[in-house]
């Protein structure tokens, strides 16, 4: 009975020994053909094709000549590297330097294994998959050890669960990081890839081979040699500019030490995973007995649904007779206990607002949770008098609330708005090209009133990057910043005014105003663009076509800009976040030119046009919790985004609600002495870039 054969398949074939070139072959095999057919199918005539002294290698292993070649044994696609063995003595049946028949006996006695190539296996490990070992093609995924995948094949081992033992700590994609790997040019057609390296550095160009150290980002994907990310010093993508962290770096295919810090750094991840998990909403107990003191709410992240109706019991003395137990799985001792001194409200005395809950002369009584003791004589009233001062309290404390929500709101019919008020009550106004007059009245109306101006600019990404010579890391920084800007379009301005303390404009209505700028420049069928960028800004709702028909005019805008009071103005405070870019498309269009050859030239401008600036990412160096990008400040500092991510009106105010939280927090109100940096440009030592 002929046995059925699979389906064709690929493999490549070199030998350096033999002087054999890469060649491709294609086999349709049966289950019991083997390496030892294939030698012979490629030396037919020659009595060595049963010779052990030529044997097959795969990753630098040697193989057996029955091994099949079918199924696991040679995956599709794979390298088979023919070698030969090479004898001692000559060969010629003399001299084996043995000087007795015993020593002779064991030199031999024992066959030593066949010495693994380092170099291929070096190779094999860079250029093919850690699990099926083909070659690596795109989607690629790493672990967060540094191994990399072919994205198919570890998904079909994860629904097989065919996932071997050494990367058990893999349970599903979401703890992988999907990478983008950078092609040589000229072997995007080559599918065997001559047996060298396919991917490189997208900065250095260095080939991504194991010679060099690599690390994939976290937070974006891009695969970087450790030299372009030593070189270049950014807390920021070199590809995308997206931020990014220490610990966001994964080193590819580390050495023994490198693999035990990111495996104690995985560790410590599934650590902090399973305390959270062990967590019981709002307030419970962990398991170790650790006191949990959040409060309830989305906001904080608390599921309210655990939280029951209260039902508390006071006795004659006015104690808590059922323990206290109201919130599901809450002990007595859960909860911290309540003074009454610990919320005095504004302007009231300390000693004064204690003697509400507690006795001036304590004597033997003790307090309880909410009021004072009373004497054992006084046991049938004691009871409705502890209620009457626990409601004498709530409303106190309400009171309290109200007044301060009052003082900062200023009243139902106040014009201004804090920066931490509702979504609904702001309003990111889009400006195009039909109401860019009227907008800007509004704006020259209030620019006297609100002086802080946050600002953020959407632009197609980075595709230029300067070759040569540079004396410091800013003077790179701001070669690339002026080779894009001078060839790129601006896509959109967002402007965030607001006073001293925070409140934004409402210009006579209901909401609050920001100002969103659609720009009609950029085309997207004609312009450069880094593909990654436009993706993003089309995912987040900008429509390039709408930009193009009914978009504001860049000559039109910057003739009303000049003449707006918000330019040109020591008065005016201009708050961004690693702005370069941002006041480099500003500067682009304010004076129709390109930008300055040098960084002086460029402060030179800024200093007219801005002449007070802040930078939040340059002002976090000297605040030592902040980290990170916008975003993640802006959770630190627990300040809410309003509107779409990625849109430049949304930008601008988160921008701005930061940096009042910032210099409210940090700076004591007065950041001024850190004013005129740009963040990665010119002087970044604290002192005035001016």
């Amino acid at each position: 009975m002929q046995l059925q054969s699979e389906k064709p398949f690929q493999i490549f074939l070199q030998s350096r020994d033999l002087q054999i070139p890469t060649r491709t072959l294609t086999l349709t095999p049966t289950p019991s053909y083997t390496l030892r057919h294939l030698k012979r199918s490629l030396f037919p005539a020659a009595a060595a094709a049963d010779s052990p002294d030529l044997y097959f290698t795969l990753n630098g292993k040697p193989l057996q000549d029955s091994t099949p070649v079918a199924g696991s044994g040679v995956p599709p696609l794979s390298t088979l590297v023919l070698r030969c063995r090479l004898r001692g003595g000559g060969g010629d049946g003399g001299a084996t330097g043995a000087e007795s028949r015993d020593c002779y006996l064991n030199m031999y006695a024992e066959k030593k294994p066949d010495k693994v190539d380092p170099n291929e296996q070096r190779l094999s490990k860079w250029l093919n998959c850690a699990l099926s070992s083909e070659p690596l093609r795109e989607p690629c995924v790493v672990d967060k050890l540094g191994n990399i995948f072919n994205k198919q094949a570890l998904v079909e081992a994860l629904l097989g669960k065919k996932l071997p033992r050494e990367f058990g700590y893999i349970k599903g994609l979401k703890d992988m990081v999907r990478i983008k790997l950078t092609e040589i040019p000229g072997l995007e057609d080559d599918v065997s890839g001559g047996g060298g390296a396919r991917y490189q550095c997208p900065i250095t160009g260095l080939e991504f081979n194991g010679k060099y150290k690599f690390f994939a980002l976290r937070t974006c994907g891009h695969v970087l040699s450790a030299k372009a990310v030593k070189e270049v010093k950014s807390s920021s993508c070199l590809v995308c500019h997206e931020e990014f962290d220490e610990l966001d770096r994964i080193v590819i295919n580390g050495s023994e030490e490198e693999v035990a810090v990111l495996r104690e750094r995985l560790e410590g991840e599934a650590k902090l995973r399973d305390k959270k998990a062990k967590k019981v909403k709002n307030g419970e107990v962990v398991a170790g007995g650790e006191e949990i003191t959040q409060l309830t709410g989305a906001k904080r992240g608390i599921d309210v649904k655990v939280v029951e109706k209260a039902s508390v019991k006071v006795d004659e003395n006015g104690k808590v007779k059922n323990g206290g137990v109201g919130v599901k799985g809450v002990t007595p001792n859960a909860a911290k206990r309540f003074k009454a001194t610990d919320m005095v409200p504004q302007n009231a005395t300390k000693e004064i607002y204690a003697s509400i809950f507690t006795s001036s002369k304590k004597g033997g009584f003790k307090e309880t949770y909410s009021c004072r003791s009373l004497p054992l004589a006084h046991e049938r009233s004691s009871a409705r008098i502890s209620f009457d001062f626990w409601v004498l309290a709530v409303v106190l404390f309400v009171r309290d609330r109200v007044w301060r929500i009052g003082a900062n709101l200023g009243g139902p019919d106040n014009s201004r708005m804090s920066v931490l008020s509702k979504s609904d009550s702001v309003l990111i106004r889009d400006v195009w090209d039909y109401n860019l007059e009227d907008e800007f009245s509004l704006i020259r109306e209030i620019v006297d009133d609100y002086p802080y101006i946050a600002m953020d600019t959407e632009f197609p990404g980075m595709v230029l990057r300067p070759v040569g010579n540079f004396k410091s890391s800013s003077e790179y920084n701001y070669q690339t910043l002026k080779a894009n800007v001078d060839l790129l379009q601006l896509i959109q301005l967002g402007l965030t005014f607001a006073d001293e303390k925070g409140n934004l404009p409402t210009c006579g209505t209901d909401k609050y105003y920001v100002w969103q700028f659609n720009f009609r420049e950029f085309n997207l069928n004609e312009d450069v663009y880094a593909h990654d960028s436009i993706d993003l800004l089309s995912q987040s709702g900008i429509n390039f076509k709408k930009n193009n028909e009914v978009g504001v005019d860049a000559n039109h805008f910057s003739e009303l800009l000049m003449s707006s009071g918000i330019v040109l103005n020591d008065c005016v405070h201009w708050v961004t976040f690693h702005s370069g870019y941002d006041f480099g498309y500003l500067l682009k269009v304010l004076t129709c030119q390109s930008l300055p050859s040098t960084q002086s030239g460029f402060f030179d401008l800024i200093k007219m046009y801005f002449p007070v600036l802040y930078d939040i990412k340059h002002l976090m160096k000297f605040c030592n919790s902040l980290h990170g990008g916008l975003n993640k400040v802006a959770e630190l500092l627990e300040v809410e985004r309003v509107g779409v991510c990625h849109q430049a009106g949304s930008d601008s105010l988160l921008t701005c609600c930061t940096f009042m939280k910032l210099k409210e927090n940090f700076f004591s109100g007065s950041p001024e002495k850190y004013a005129g940096v740009l963040y990665g440009l010119g002087v970044e030592n604290g002192q005035n870039g001016y």
